[in-house]
């Protein structure tokens, strides 16, 4: 059968295959072309063509040269508004479009005239069978450019960027255009807007919208109302949740908490502190992975830091089947010396201790806390509760001053009980065990890690050739060593002492590389030898 007689969708996954996101420019040149090459291949070649675009541009060069033009700062504009047999062209294009992507420098191509004859489409929507519409600029005055696309057949929103400084404050037509979404675009699957946290006015607004979705899959927000999340607890739909905890929740009633009983995939909170992010106003059920973000330093330096309060409320909202736990500081690595000495930052086992029964967790992700209280015994036990452990990050976000407990025995333990680990940072003193005894006698070693970090890992320099063997006979295939942190301002509290341990766990490093290749050597031997000595 000649190409140009087979059935529409299998030419459109021939087209999608030739579209390559990475080289976006040559392939859509190369499905142009075959657009051109015959009848048969036009329709399907333009769908493919125009299912991804970025901003408004190429849908007016489609326009007649005769009414369109450059004014003198290089903007597309127009000459005049468009006529009937004008918007036939342009829907002609406009109806293929199923995914449109603008950010400010799009918006920026176009002059107002050009917004001005968008917005006044005649038809319904400006694009009728739009799937996903990503919208990454704050500015008011293309608010009713935003409106015009907003349209039935949007399952994906996505809007706004994050607020930055110097950009003023939540507006009252974004508010009325967030309220609106609801009722334009009533079959959302994933709505992603992290404006909305600025304000009482804006929250509510996207509150209100997200009450009427019923299909939603993803959403990601700011602060929701008591309301919007008792919502979202009643979709059997909703896979991944993120959002921003205010202090609404300490009001909230013991007998409404709502109760997520649909099987998330993921769930991520942000709150200023600690006793906002230790919530008691919900409950989940069912979820593999949770992120805790404490997005506000100045907050989390004035107020209490309890971290087993933040722990303890964790294992009590959430179902000990987890695979994922991570808790994070923004910016604790600007932190001074000073601020890093305070031991509400510590980390110690009792406050472990409650996490202990989530024993499914495959990442644990606590490298925003210090780790000097931690000792072997608690990484011992940790290591015995979650045997499916793959990443472990404990203590390692920043160079805490206080050096660790744990000695290189905890770090065996770890070993031994969790044989999937594929990545560690954890702060441990290298020191020297016997080789005859247990643990490390009866420890099975890992090859599938070839790093570790050592960044705030005291370590004597005699021992170093003895430290670099033991490595090598528990982790055979680690070759990289994480010696330096020279971004943080321990280095300039202790320039010498920070020196010191990064050539000192560099010479390791030198003599792990020269271990593992003549370990790789002696194998290829090995095998020479052995298929030589196989008869002929």
């Amino acid at each position: 059968m000649h190409i140009s007689l087979l059935p529409i969708d299998i030419l459109l996954d021939i087209f999608a295959t030739i579209y390559d996101p990475i080289r976006r420019k040559n392939s859509l040149a190369t499905i142009a072309a075959l657009a051109r090459t015959c009848k048969e291949f036009k329709e399907p070649a333009l769908d493919s063509l125009w299912k991804e675009i970025y901003g408004f541009k190429p849908l007016i060069l489609c326009l007649p040269e005769g009414i369109r033009g450059i004014t003198p700062q290089g903007q597309l504009t127009l000459k005049r508004p468009l006529f009937y047999e004008e918007w036939k062209i342009f829907n002609s294009y406009a109806c293929r479009i199923r995914s449109l992507l603008i950010y400010g420098r799009h918006l920026d191509e176009i002059e107002g005239q050009v917004m001005k004859a968008l917005v006044s489409v005649p038809s319904p929507t400006l694009l009728p069978n739009l799937h996903t519409l990503q919208w990454w600029d704050e500015r008011d005055s293309f608010l009713p450019l935003l409106q015009a696309l907003l349209a039935p057949t949007i399952r994906s929103l996505i809007l706004f960027r994050p607020p930055r400084t110097g950009i003023p404050g939540p507006s009252f037509a974004k508010s009325a255009f967030l309220v609106s979404l609801a009722a334009r675009c009533p079959h959302i699957q994933e709505f992603i807007c992290p404006y909305s946290h600025d304000s009482d006015e804006h929250s509510d607004s996207v509150s209100e919208s997200v009450c009427r979705w019923s299909k939603l899959v993803r959403i990601e927000t700011g602060v929701l109302s008591t309301r919007a999340l008792a919502h979202l607890a009643s979709l059997p739909s909703l896979k991944s949740l993120n959002f921003m905890s205010c202090n609404f929740i300490d009001s909230t009633q013991h007998n409404s908490i709502p109760t997520f009983t649909s099987k998330l995939d993921k769930v991520s909170i942000t709150a200023s502190s600690i006793p906002i992010l230790s919530l008691r106003n919900v409950h989940f059920v069912s979820c593999q992975s949770m992120v805790f973000c404490l997005n506000h330093l100045g907050s989390v330096l004035s107020n209490p830091l309890d971290i087993p309060d933040l722990i303890v409320s964790l294992s009590e909202r959430f179902p000990s089947d987890i695979e994922k736990l991570v808790v994070e500081i923004t910016g604790l690595g600007s932190l001074s010396t000073g601020h890093l000495a305070d031991l509400r930052f510590v980390l110690n086992s009792n406050a472990v201790t409650s996490l202990l029964s989530f024993n499914c967790l495959r990442t644990v992700d606590l490298s925003c806390f210090c780790a000097s209280a931690i000792d072997d015994v608690a990484v011992k036990m940790m290591a015995q509760s979650w045997p499916q452990l793959e990443q472990f990050y404990l203590g390692s976000r920043a160079r805490w001053p206080t050096p660790p407990s744990l000695t290189f025995t905890g770090l065996v333990h770890l070993i031994r009980h969790c044989q999937h680990l594929h990545d560690i940072a954890i702060p441990f003193r290298a020191s020297l065990i016997d080789n005859n005894s247990e643990p490390f006698s009866k420890t099975i070693p890992n090859a599938k890690i070839t790093h570790i970090y050592v960044v705030n890992c005291p370590i004597d320099a005699a021992i170093v050739t003895a430290v670099a063997c033991q490595l090598h006979t528990l982790l055979p295939n680690l070759t990289s060593m994480r010696h330096h942190f020279p971004w943080h301002s321990w280095y300039n509290a202790h320039p010498l002492q920070g020196l010191e341990r990064s050539v000192e766990w560099g010479r390791v490093e030198e003599l792990l590389g020269v271990v593992v290749k003549c370990t790789e050597m002696r194998e290829k031997q090995v095998q020479v030898l052995q298929e030589c000595s196989l008869p002929a």
